[in-house]
């Protein structure tokens, strides 16, 4: 027991599979040519689960696991206490002596493990709250009443009328151009930036074709009236009412 507390695993070749800019990082690599190597092929099963547990437990403490079977058997969940025999036959890892303590090293593998679970948890924290931060929803739009553009164009001293307006936005949905209207009020200014007065300038243009369309449509019909109406000559039949 004596030596025991003083001996360390090593995983062989561990500098050239398991490199990392940090150390004791949430993950190992398992290289394809370990896993499809001649020495892990012909590896028990339970020499494997062993071999990634000491891995594990290598990148915990920087290549350097303190030999206590118990601690190795619970992290493997292993039924009985490991065996190192093949791993060693293999040349997977060897079991050296080291000045360092059991101990002192199990509270540094300790230590690696817990400074590892809270950078987990506090990355995992901050992607919830980036996450709540772009789930939130926006603040939501109220329509205003009438009464309240009414209140907004006398506080303001504008020509829009408010009547027209919250007509015009009412039905198309209280939408400015192709997107959903976020602030009532900036499209009251906008109104009165263009010197709207009872309406905006598209629906003042719109109304002006139509006045000019229903002027000419009148001019045609009394021409037409007038040319249908014209005898001989061109004096205009009229009937005797005799």
């Amino acid at each position: 027991m004596a030596d025991s507390r003083r001996k360390v695993i090593r995983i062989g070749n561990w500098a050239r599979f398991q490199h990392y800019s940090d150390r004791n990082p949430p993950w190992i690599k398992l290289h394809r040519e370990i896993l499809t190597s001649r020495t892990w092929v012909n590896t028990s099963d339970a020499s494997r689960v062993l071999a990634i547990t000491c891995m594990v437990l290598a990148s915990e403490t920087e290549n350097r696991v303190p030999l206590d079977l118990g601690y190795i058997r619970r992290r493997a969940f292993l039924n009985q206490e490991p065996d190192f025999s093949e791993l060693i036959t293999v040349q997977f890892l060897e079991i050296v002596d080291e000045s360092a303590s059991d101990s002192d090293l199990l509270a540094s593998c300790h230590q690696r493990a817990r400074s590892e679970t809270e950078t987990e948890i506090e990355a995992e924290k901050r992607q919830r709250q980036r996450k709540h931060n772009a789930d939130a929803p926006h603040k939501r739009f109220i329509s205003p009443t009438l009464q309240e553009v009414t209140e907004y164009c006398r506080e303001r001293n504008n020509k829009v009328d408010p009547q027209r307006w919250h007509d015009y936005y009412t039905a198309n949905g209280w939408k400015t151009g192709r997107n959903p209207m976020k602030d009532w009020k900036a499209a009251v200014r906008t109104w009165e930036g263009n010197g709207v007065n009872n309406g905006n300038k598209a629906e003042q243009r719109k109304q002006s074709n139509i006045e000019a369309a229903n002027q000419a449509a009148n001019i045609i019909q009394r021409r037409m009236a007038n040319s249908a109406g014209a005898g001989p000559g061109g004096s205009i039949s009229r009937e005797s009412n005799c």
